[in-house]
């Protein structure tokens, strides 16, 4: 049984791992171009289901959109409407710090009213 599953994984582990963005990309040469492959590596793809059809977009395209969208610094600056807003984000961290320091002491711990003291 452990022989059968280690060759079938070594027979698999060139799609794996490090290789995995290599074989992407050439996967993606092969939809815009099947001739633009090895024979071997064709014959693969073509084993594949829903081979013939193109998609709308490449993965690499979307990859490459978010990183630009990511390097975009203006997306992430903030224009400060309130001028009081420091001092509203300072009083609501203290309202959260008292919350964690005193909240215990304000706490319904029964709020089913099941325990009962002994008398």
């Amino acid at each position: 049984m452990q022989n059968s599953a280690l060759k079938a994984w070594l027979d698999s582990s060139y799609l794996s791992g490090a290789n995995q963005s290599w074989i992407e990309q050439l996967y993606e040469d092969f939809l815009t171009d099947p001739d633009s492959v090895d024979a071997n590596w064709r014959s693969t793809f073509q084993q594949l289901p829903g081979t013939g059809v193109k998609p709308d977009q490449f993965h690499s395209q979307t990859r490459e959109y978010f990183r630009r969208l990511a390097k975009d610094a203006s997306r992430y600056s903030s224009t400060i409407s309130d001028p009081d807003t420091n001092v509203k984000q300072v009083k609501v961290l203290q309202l959260i710090n008292a919350y964690r320091f005193r909240g215990h002491q304000h706490a319904n711990l029964d709020p089913l009213g099941l325990w009962h003291p002994a008398r």
